[in-house]
């Protein structure tokens, strides 16, 4: 039949004829599931989507301006961070994402570097996914 003959479901056999086939159903050809029972799949569920204690309220509480668990900067200084903002740059681009072999800064998940009076930074980003594995960290 061909090279796409796994489309219509149908092969062709040893001899040459067409021949029936589960290709496409989810069906093995060994072992055919009863009806109303879930294909098998090659998917095994990673055991920590299983753990009860697994804590995702950091990925989506919603954050407020000014919290008192955050870090506290005073109002930028202009000159202080035009002075440090290079340095910084250099120091962010060594810092890779986990699954893309490319650097924070490159993606444009850096939004803004402010850097206070006493030298204190304050560097406003992004994650590359709101389920980005390394986001607690």
């Amino acid at each position: 039949m061909g090279l796409f003959s796994f489309l219509s479901g149908k092969q062709d056999g040893p001899d040459g004829t067409p021949e029936s086939s589960t290709v496409g159903t989810g069906q093995s050809p060994s072992a055919v599931a009863e009806p109303g029972a879930p294909p098998e799949t090659p998917f095994v569920r990673p055991p920590a989507w299983d753990m009860p204690d697994l804590n995702t309220a950091a990925l989506t509480a919603p954050t407020e301006k000014g919290s008192s668990d955050g870090p506290t900067v005073g109002p930028a200084d202009p000159a202080l961070t035009a002075e440090l903002q290079g340095p910084i740059i250099e120091v962010i681009k060594t810092v890779f994402d986990p699954e893309i072999p490319v650097d924070i800064y490159e993606l444009g998940l850096i939004y803004e570097i402010i850097v206070d009076a006493e030298r204190r930074v304050l560097i406003n980003m992004t994650l590359t996914s709101p389920a980005c594995p390394s986001a607690q960290q």
